[in-house]
């Protein structure tokens, strides 16, 4: 006998008359509270509810659980995972709907033969991959319906396609694209329906929304088509509230009987954010048939230690206007420089404009020129200058300019040809005053000729010792002699040379360069009183100052500010390398550094670390610049300006 089921309003709204209709219902407190126009602004595990494509704009990771306390008793839950990978983001999710407390009869009966229940379930897996501003999505689902002892299942998918900017989303997605639910030998369609969606973020804390949605099969439960509207205003970034509008009272559960009123035709919502999670509610009426309560809670971890994209976006602005800013006024300093004739200081500042703004085309392109001329007129002045020494008989400066001039241009062939004939002269001075001593000619022609390559090099030191070993073969050669004479006080010069730029840098509190200066004019003449004693002054005040930024760092690392601390324990370094702490210390930093951009790298602090960078380049430390910039691409690989200038420190020290 054919059962005949009573199975009241609700239940013939669910499964009676369209199957699967609650698939409809969407999950998520955020999205309900927003009217449910959030086909272009629905981002995380949630959007596997609305669109897929928005999986492809949410965390690295994240999970979705839900609770709604329908009217008459029904109750729906959804659960969802999202994990995002090289090759997209992929997504985890179900849902369930119950609702028990019918009665069955067979036929007219004052109390009820049977009660029973019904639910529905599906699970589904979803994809979604990022390309620029946009995402696509798809996703497929195995839904199964059951009332009482009569069941039915199907599968369905839903595809969608989501573009996302600063200031204005759009959405576009097709959901529940499937077969029929077949119920007693009656077969009912899915509800497709398509989404089209726009998402305005007019300020950084408000959101609005609207959906245009269009039913694929038209019936008493889809009314030709829906149009939804939602805003979200979030204050102090903790806590939202929402509020939404539908133009469609009686798409959901219609039924002549009730009169719908106007606050049926309303969504409110509110969320909360804590850390690495969002508690989201939402309400609606639906008049006599009763209220609709949806809690859920969305767990995105990590997030409460990074800047936020918005956050982001607007540091990153305001660093590319200040090094623009800063860029142009070195630019105009090169130009004035440029105007005067000062080619070297021009180059200079359009240097420091490039490490600010590598990007500045114009800049870029007036360096090159001004190198350019700066190279010829300094190879011409070299050749010049050793044409007039040859004239003079100086034939051994006379290579050593010519020398120069090959370095600027390596296919001058007139500087080489004429750099051969200042060395042919000095052979044959040579060869004309030991006349038919031959062989000891030739050996002091090839003692004296190596030591004139070595004085052209500015190697000093190699260039005497030829010349010594000249007059130990001939005491009494003048040009050995008067050669030793210029290669010794070229030598004292240039140790004289680096000891005042050891004390300018000593008045500017500045040790480490002050100790690197001595040291170079101790290798130029190690016996030199003034740059012993004035290098070991200045380690004596370089070990105290890094001992007081050694402490400064010590302290800044306890307060968290890892930044301040590693800019302290590098000067300590600087000032002095035989302390071990503060490379303890920096690899302590490093570490923790590594860890947390194992998640995502935090913005702010990898632009502290370019900042330091290119501050370091400007005051000509490349080796700090080369630290600095090193750490922000371990943190960032993908930081193209950083890229670019670590090629040019590293240029800069030879490296």
């Amino acid at each position: 006998m054919k059962r005949i089921i009573a199975l009241g309003l609700t239940l013939t709204g669910l499964a009676a008359a369209q199957a699967g209709l609650f698939l409809k219902m969407g999950a998520g407190g955020r999205e309900i509270g927003m009217g449910e126009a959030v086909s272009a602004v629905t981002q995380g595990p949630s959007s596997v509810f609305w669109n897929p494509a928005g999986l492809a704009f949410g965390r690295a990771f994240g999970a979705f659980a839900q609770h709604a306390e329908h009217f008459q008793g029904i109750r729906y839950d959804n659960l969802a995972l999202a994990k995002s990978f090289g090759f997209g983001t992929l997504a985890l999710y179900g849902g369930g709907l119950y609702v028990g407390g019918f009665e069955g009869r067979t036929g007219p009966s004052p109390l009820p033969e049977w009660n029973f229940s019904c639910f529905d379930f599906y699970t589904g897996l979803a994809y979604a991959k990022r390309i620029g501003d946009f995402s696509l999505g798809a996703s497929a689902k195995f839904f199964t319906s059951k009332i009482d002892k009569d069941a039915a299942s199907a599968f369905a998918g839903d595809m969608g396609l989501l573009y996302a900017t600063r200031f204005v989303n759009a959405g576009l997605a097709l959901q529940n694209i499937g077969g029929e639910l077949t119920y007693l030998e009656e077969s009912s369609p899915l509800p497709t329906a398509l989404r089209l969606g726009l998402g305005f973020k007019p300020l950084e804390f408000a959101v609005i929304s609207a959906d245009f949605v269009k039913p694929f099969h038209s019936s008493e439960y889809s009314r030709g088509y829906e149009i939804r509207f939602g805003s979200e205003v979030t204050i102090a970034r903790i806590l939202s509230l929402r509020a939404g509008l539908s133009t469609d009272l009686e798409g959901e559960y219609p039924s002549e009987e009730f009169d719908y009123g106007t606050l049926s035709a309303f969504y409110f919502g509110s969320g909360v954010r804590v850390e690495d999670f969002d508690v989201d509610y939402a309400f609606r009426s639906y008049d006599a048939l009763g209220y609709a309560h949806r809690i859920s809670l969305t767990y995105s971890p990590g997030r409460s230690k990074q800047v936020d994209l918005k956050a982001s976006e607007r540091l990153a602005e305001e660093y590319r206007k200040k090094a623009r800013i800063t860029a142009e006024s070195f630019y105009t300093q090169a130009m004035n420089y440029y105007s005067e004739g000062n080619l070297a200081e021009a180059i200079a500042n359009l240097d420091r404009a490039l490490v600010w703004d590598p990007e500045y085309a114009e800049a870029q392109a007036m360096y090159d020129k001004i190198k350019e001329e700066k190279r010829k007129a300094d190879a011409e002045a070299y050749y010049n200058r050793g044409l007039e020494l040859y004239n003079q008989g100086n034939f051994m400066d006379a290579v050593t300019q010519f020398e120069r001039c090959l370095e600027l241009d390596p296919e001058n062939s007139l500087a080489r040809k004429w750099q051969e004939n200042s060395f042919a002269a000095l052979v044959e001075i040579q060869k004309a005053k030991y006349g038919k001593k031959q062989e000891k000619g030739q050996e002091v022609s090839e003692l004296m000729k190596k030591g004139v390559s070595f004085y052209s090099k500015g190697d000093y030191s190699k260039a005497e010792a030829k010349f010594k070993e000249v007059l130990a073969l001939d005491p009494q050669n003048a040009e050995a002699k008067d050669y030793l004479t210029k290669s010794e006080k070229a030598r004292k010069d240039k140790a004289a040379d680096y000891i005042r730029k050891a004390e300018a840098a000593k008045a500017k509190g500045d040790y480490a360069k002050a100790i690197d200066a001595y040291q170079k004019a101790l290798e130029y003449e190690p016996g030199n009183p003034d740059a012993n004693k004035g290098l070991a002054n200045a380690k004596a005040e370089a070990a105290r100052l890094a001992s007081e930024h050694l402490a400064q760092g010590k302290a800044l690392y306890k307060k968290g500010d890892l930044s301040g601390a590693e800019e302290e324990f590098r000067a300590a370094l600087a000032l002095d390398p035989s302390l071990t702490e503060p490379s303890s210390y920096l690899s302590e930093i490093a570490e923790r550094r590594k860890s947390e951009s194992r998640q995502a790298p935090d913005s702010k602090t990898v632009e502290e670390l370019y900042l330091r960078g290119v501050d370091a380049y400007v005051k000509e430390d490349y080796e700090g610049a080369i630290y600095y910039w090193e750490k922000v691409l371990e943190l960032d690989p993908d930081h193209t300006k950083a890229k670019a200038n670590l090629a040019k420190a590293r240029k800069k020290i030879g490296g």
